[in-house]
């Protein structure tokens, strides 16, 4: 008689877990590549993430996240200057951008961004300029120089690695 109720017991908590299981759906990621000419300065506008990638012979950025929101980025070069925009995401949609650099010179920040670099930058001197709350990890075989726009502090550490290079973790202090 146990053995019966058991039974029964184990076959109505089987058929009763479909009943609440949660179903939970990711949004697919979409991978696009955008060809690239020679640029020196990066502006960005937006929320996204962008990585950095020492690479003097690839001129193609990548740009992952769902459609949708990818659909809303845009990216353009005019006077060796590459901007990034797009709708404001306020961070709920994970958009990340690769970009190869090569002598890059200038940073500026005017989103909710995150840039980090992949590998060590070949860039003799390179500003990084904070106009908005960001996240910004480096590392460059030169210098790096911060400076917060509108009289806003900058928090940075910088570390002297081996092989001649200097990383950079900086935030803007409201």
């Amino acid at each position: 008689m146990k053995k019966k109720h058991g039974l029964i017991v184990l076959l109505v908590i089987l058929f009763a877990l479909p009943v609440f299981a949660q179903k939970t759906t990711t949004p697919e990621t979409t991978v696009t590549t955008i060809s690239l000419t020679s640029f020196h300065k990066l502006v960005v506008n937006t929320a996204i993430d962008i990585v950095l990638v020492q690479d003097d012979a690839v001129k193609q950025a990548v740009i992952e996240g769902d459609a949708s929101s990818i659909a809303g980025i845009t990216v353009f070069i005019a006077k060796e200057t590459m901007t990034v925009s797009g709708k404001n995401n306020s961070g709920n949609a994970k958009i990340k951008l690769t970009i190869p650099v090569s002598h890059l010179s200038w940073i500026e920040i005017n989103g909710d961004a995150s840039i980090t670099s992949a590998n060590a930058l070949s860039s003799p001197e390179l500003t990084v300029y904070i106009n908005a709350e960001c996240a910004v990890n480096l590392c460059s075989a030169g210098k790096i120089a911060v400076t917060g726009a509108n009289g806003h502090e900058v928090r940075y550490t910088r570390n002297v690695q081996k092989a001649n290079t200097e990383s950079l973790v900086a935030e803007l202090l409201k």
